[in-house]
């Protein structure tokens, strides 16, 4: 089984990564053979709405993300782990995110519908450096529900979500031990999943 980190922290070494390193620690106890990609080191464009992919069912840009996407049809799993930018993912994310409009176009065309062979387990691990959000309100109620759009959108689902807030320092997250420790059970008890997930492909 493999699973492919996709990483969308602008600042290396953060703490959403070190909450992605620990899930991954957990996971590769387990067996699973890990990759991990930070999208920030990436050369990926925007998406500039030509509709190519819906149309004739591939991008025409040429970077970085068509290897990426490739990745992403081979793995057992994918998991996104992003700090919380004004509610949802930075930038670099975003733009990773709106490219996979190919998957979604691939769906709706009939003739690419046997090609699309994605994973069906995923997982979203974030980090916020407030506690609430607006008014009150669900702090990543936004990365929720792009992260649903997104998983649905590459035809997956997500099985496990892990949200942090509070810590906003680079390394804050060294100073909550069990919320790494909770990070790693959460990694070891996803393979299971991931096993269902590679042998109903």
């Amino acid at each position: 089984m493999n699973l492919l980190a996709i990483s969308m922290s602008p600042r290396k070494d953060g703490n959403s990564e070190l909450l992605l390193s620990a899930f991954l620690r957990g996971a590769e106890q387990q067996g699973t053979e890990t990759e991990t990609v930070r999208i920030a080191e990436q050369e990926i464009r925007p998406c500039n709405g030509c509709g190519i992919c819906g149309k004739f069912g591939f991008c025409p840009m040429e970077d970085d993300f068509l290897a990426l996407s490739e990745s992403m049809m081979k793995a057992d799993a994918v998991v996104i782990s992003t700090p919380l930018y004004f509610m949802n993912v930075p930038s670099v994310g975003k733009a990773f995110i709106d490219r996979c409009q190919i998957f979604w176009a691939a769906e709706k065309r009939t003739e690419a519908n046997e090609n699309v062979a994605l994973a069906r387990y995923g997982a979203v691990l974030a980090v916020a450096g407030a506690n609430k959000g607006l008014g009150g309100t669900d702090l990543f109620r936004g990365l929720h529900d792009t992260m649903a759009c997104f998983f649905d959108a590459i035809d997956m689902k997500v099985n496990d979500e892990l949200y942090v807030p509070g810590v906003d320092e680079k390394g804050a997250l060294l100073n909550c031990p069990q919320i790494l420790d909770d990070a790693e059970k959460l990694g070891r008890s996803s393979v299971s999943s991931i096993g269902d997930a590679s042998t109903s492909k």
